[in-house]
């Protein structure tokens, strides 16, 4: 963090302390002697919407497990102020997971690693995430259901993304794809008009029409959408859980890690041992019909599975661990690489430190919750497809992000950079008046996979991360392709040229054999600096019984197991076509109508429960 930056945050802090009463939170005394109808492992993005919609039932008793805690102090605060994002990982609300070396990918990184953020507290990623509402495309969810994952389609999921939204936009609202009653706050991300402006005309002039990218139409440009409330994020845990704290069968236990899931010789899940902030070990039971619940996100539950006995039998006899269960826990590693692409523009329409410091912008965030702070800093989306995509989805998707010079130390920590592969990254000449956007131009629906696996039995030890990027080469030629149409459509587009846009390519000694600009140039910058976007998925993939590559039945139950499932990012057998928070809570409000259904119509391991149920 720049030094001018300090003295702005802490006025930002005493406005915001003095006006809002998120920071500190005391839960209630947990009776860990008490069995509880539903155990829920986690307390992030899916944990937060499973715990409220299962406790909305008086009858059953719920426990909510999270390693973290409620939002507090500065990280508490940094994450209520949306353009604040990048100060928060590292921190103690982060995980701060770092991925295996790589042999194809990250290499202006340090050792070939990069880092992998995942939110640690109340709300989980959802605390720490850009806040982005992207669903994906309607072809994921429908191949989902034709690989064996039935009830899974477009047309099943789609009334619980309504179901979960309560989005701010009125005209978005009467299209039948939008929700006006739910929890989670949607809204569009205002505070950048001229750089969304030439954004969307830069769509139409290469022949891509405006949507809502979360409607019918999903390829194209858009303004885009975030989980931001009134210049504030909203969370999961703001949504789902704040509002019905004083449900007297909600338990929360905060700062509690759990270590296994304890089973029956039946193949029953009957609780779960826990250390405590104390660094003591305890046990915590279900109720003889109860269920333990894992949520931990896709590097977390895999781990737990895998230190219960659930897992790929030859790892876990290495790790000299009983194996309970023969599954493929922690394969089937899947997200969306990115490369940022940085353009410089002549007129002053971005986000820089030097506005940032300017008094009037933070009297316009505390007292009217608007301005930059109050922003993403997203000016829009797009999803494109190449010429080498193999289907009719869209391959390819931009975020373009008004961040001007808000490209310093901090960045350069949380991604790992080399000092000198940074410097190149910059532009000539950068201050802290440097105007500009950077374009995220992600691969969806990437071939390579990678793997999540025990790097020993120690329950506070960090798993091994390898995310395979580009082990096959069909990846690196679609991304470059991909850069390679985003920069034409910027350096061809009347509407970023009458405001001096134009794109930045690092010098980076590794690509000197090739001209800046050339299809030979970026498929070397893709090895050289794409990076995760935290949409990693699918370590313990749902999918038909008969499918030996899946660790769950399409009803998030663990194969082969009663009273335990698992509900997060994991159980996706790919990634949706777009960001994964929505998507997450999609599968978080469908699984708590799947779990309710069992009590009224029961289950077994070959039937499905009948969609009359729920």
């Amino acid at each position: 963090m720049t030094q001018p930056l300090l003295p702005t945050l802490a006025v930002l802090a005493l406005g915001f302390c003095l006006t809002s009463w998120w920071f500190s939170q005391a839960f209630r005394t947990v009776p860990l002697d008490a069995a509880f109808d539903y155990i829920i492992v986690g307390g992030g993005t899916a944990g937060c919407v499973l715990a409220s919609r299962l406790s909305a039932d008086p009858n059953v008793t719920v426990l909510l497990i999270e390693a973290g805690g409620a939002p507090s102090g500065w990280t508490g605060l940094l994450s209520k102020i949306p353009l604040m994002t990048p100060l928060l990982q590292k921190t103690t609300v982060d995980w701060a997971y770092m991925s295996t070396p790589q042999k194809n990918a990250f290499m202006a990184l340090k050792n070939n690693q990069f880092g992998l953020a995942a939110g640690k507290g109340m709300g989980g990623t959802s605390m720490i995430n850009a806040m982005v509402y992207m669903r994906g495309n309607q072809a994921d969810y429908d191949q989902w259901a034709k690989d064996g994952c039935h009830g899974w389609n477009y047309s099943t999921i789609l009334p619980y993304f309504i179901k979960a939204e309560r989005n701010h936009n009125s005209i978005l609202r009467e299209t039948g794809y939008h929700g006006a009653s739910g929890l989670l706050h949607v809204g569009d991300v205002e505070g950048l008009p001229e750089l969304t402006t030439a954004f969307l005309s830069a769509g139409a002039e290469s022949g891509y029409g405006t949507y809502d990218l979360n409607g019918k139409e999903q390829m194209g440009f858009m303004k885009p959408q975030a989980t931001i409330n009134q210049g504030v994020r909203c969370t999961s845990y703001d949504a789902y859980i704040r509002p019905v704290l004083h449900r007297t069968n909600l338990h929360i236990l905060p700062n509690s890690v759990v270590t296994k899931v304890i089973v029956t010789t039946s193949k029953k899940a009957e609780g779960v041992l826990a250390i405590g902030a104390d660094g003591k070990s305890f046990r915590i039971n279900t109720t003889k019909q109860g269920e333990v619940i894992i949520s931990g996100g896709t590097i977390a539950s895999p781990k737990i599975l895998m230190n219960s006995g659930i897992g790929p039998r030859r790892h876990l006899e290495e790790m000299k661990i009983p194996v309970l269960a023969d599954l493929p826990v922690g394969h089937n590693l899947k997200d969306h690489p990115f490369v940022g692409v940085y353009f410089t523009i002549e007129k002053p329409l971005s986000i820089t430190q030097s506005k940032l410091l300017s008094p009037k912008e933070m009297m316009k965030y505390l007292f009217l919750g608007e301005g930059y702070y109050a922003t993403n800093g997203m000016n829009g989306v797009a999803f494109l497809r190449t010429s080498l995509a193999n289907t009719t989805k869209p391959d390819i998707e931009l975020q373009s992000i008004g961040v001007g010079s808000v490209i310093n130390d901090v960045m350069k920590d949380v991604s790992n950079y080399r000092p000198d592969t940074w410097e190149s990254f910059k532009p000539p000449n950068y201050s802290t008046t440097q105007e500009g956007f950077l374009i995220a131009v992600s691969l969806l629906a990437a071939k390579s996979t990678g793997r999540v696996e025990l790097n020993s039995t120690d329950p506070s030890g960090a798993p091994v991360i390898d995310l395979n990027y580009f082990s096959k080469t069909e990846d690196v030629n679609r991304l470059a392709e991909g850069i390679k149409m985003t920069v034409d459509i910027v350096h061809r587009s009347a509407a970023f040229q009458e405001i001096g846009a134009k794109a930045h390519f690092p010098a980076y000694a590794e690509c000197s054999g090739f001209e800046a600009g050339t299809m030979g140039y970026f498929r070397c910058l893709v090895k050289q600096t794409a990076v995760s976007i935290y949409h990693f998925v699918g370590t313990c993939k749902m999918g038909a019984l008969s499918d030996p590559t899946s660790v769950l039945d399409p009803t998030l139950r663990v194969k082969g197991f009663t009273g335990l499932r698992v509900v997060d990012a994991s159980i996706m057998p790919s990634v949706p076509s777009g960001n994964t928070m929505a998507p997450v809570v999609m599968v978080a409000e469908r699984a708590g109508d799947i779990i309710k259904a069992r009590k009224k119509c029961g289950e077994n391991q070959k039937n499905m429960i009948p969609t009359s149920c729920y």
